[in-house]
């Protein structure tokens, strides 16, 4: 009985282990993700400003969340292309 409850304790940290490791991998994924769109932005935002006033790539905040929503959703579909 006692090998029982031991081999159920065994699975029952590995799969705490396997969780723990995968929410990890997605926490750093969104990281990896956010720290791309900053970068991005930026770049979008130094360009915009080295232009002139009329020019046609003028962002809104409506835009740039679409953006960022468009953004994300693809970073999330690779990561499930991948499991």
């Amino acid at each position: 009985m006692e090998t029982e409850n031991g081999e159920y304790g065994r699975q029952e940290r590995i799969a705490l282990v396997a969780i723990v490791v995968v929410a990890s991998l997605t926490v750093a994924s969104l990281l990896v993700a956010f720290s791309y769109y900053c970068y991005i932005r930026n770049k979008l935002s130094k360009r915009l400003k080295n232009h002139s006033s009329k020019s046609p790539f003028v962002f809104s905040s409506e835009n740039q969340l679409s953006l960022f929503v468009k953004f994300a959703a693809s970073v999330w579909l690779l990561e499930n292309e991948k499991n």
